[in-house]
């Protein structure tokens, strides 16, 4: 009786082998196996923006030079912008204090948030962010050739935390035109600020402030190097995301208007750079202009291009 036990337990143990092997045809090691495996997740995984970047200042002469803190002067380039976040992350991983930052277009929306609360929420904020916000409605069913910004004004008021520019957390400057003057403020209201400061022509109607037309100063001043300066909190660390970034094909005719736009944009950038003390132009390709759903694309591509601008000799 026992044989015939031991008999079927080998035969029943022979049949669960040859099925195990029948359903592993090519030899596929099971994840404790030491032998070389395939990393499928890093294939079809998006690159994450949490990823650590910690350099030692005393090992490196630009982060030798920015460890007391730098004044950060970010440029325009709407959706490209939200590569910002990652440079500002690999600062605070590293350390280096914030002192102040100047800002125009959609970039004085992220300093702002930042500069209210902090990086996680700002990234929560901007992931709330879409095409749609920036262009209302009325604007994707070609009812008006401008948006009216009604509903990136109801962001900014929800997102940023309080309601005047003095009562952040650093000092804030944001350019934009106001008329034909260009406007540099670190107080007043947040939410008409930040809507003039992000009216880029072509795609927003100009915002009324003061009783005067506002609009974005991409045009005039992209880069607000001589007003960071003036602050003496640090040297300046500019961040660019037009001089190195690649062209992608437009969508419609208006995605190619603001092409053309950024173009000139492009040129008073980088007469401009070479006023920064320091600079880090980032990379972006195949990133358009309004693609707010790459944030989490963009936000990698700012900490990879931190972490090479500090080892570039």
């Amino acid at each position: 009786m026992k044989k015939m036990l031991n008999s079927k337990l080998l035969f029943i143990l022979i049949l669960v082998l040859f099925l195990v092997s029948a359903c592993n045809p090519r030899g596929i090691r099971p994840v404790g196996d030491q032998g070389q495996k395939t990393d499928i997740t890093s294939a079809v995984m998006p690159p994450n923006p949490d990823s650590t970047v910690v350099i030692q200042p005393e090992k490196n002469a630009k982060m030798e030079a920015i460890k007391d803190g730098v004044v950060l002067v970010l440029g325009p380039g709407l959706a490209r912008s939200m590569a910002f976040i990652g440079v500002i992350k690999a600062l605070e991983e590293n350390n280096i204090p914030i002192k102040a930052i100047a800002a125009v277009e959609f970039s004085s929306v992220i300093a702002a948030i930042w500069a209210s609360s902090s990086s996680n929420t700002l990234e929560w904020e901007v992931h709330k962010f879409k095409k749609e916000t920036l262009l209302d409605g009325s604007f994707l069913n070609f009812r008006k050739e401008l948006a009216p910004g009604e509903k990136i004004q109801k962001f900014i008021e929800n997102a940023v935390k309080v309601p005047s520019l003095d009562k952040l957390k650093i000092p804030l400057l944001v350019g934009f035109m106001k008329g034909d003057s260009l406007q540099v403020l670190k107080a007043g209201a947040v939410k008409e600020i930040l809507r003039s400061a992000v009216g880029v022509q072509g795609l927003l109607e100009p915002f009324n402030y003061d009783g005067q037309d506002s609009q974005s100063s991409i045009l005039e001043a992209p880069l607000l190097v001589t007003q960071a300066k003036e602050l003496n909190l640090g040297p300046t660390l500019c961040l660019d995301v037009l001089s190195q970034s690649d062209s992608y094909k437009s969508k419609d005719s208006k995605e190619e208007q603001l092409i053309n736009l950024m173009k000139s944009v492009k040129a008073n950038v980088k007469n401009l750079l070479s006023q920064c003390d320091q600079k880090i132009l980032i990379t972006v390709r195949g990133v358009g202009y309004l693609d707010f759903e790459k944030k989490t694309e963009l936000v990698f591509t700012g900490k990879k291009d931190f972490k090479n601008w500090v080892e570039q000799k």
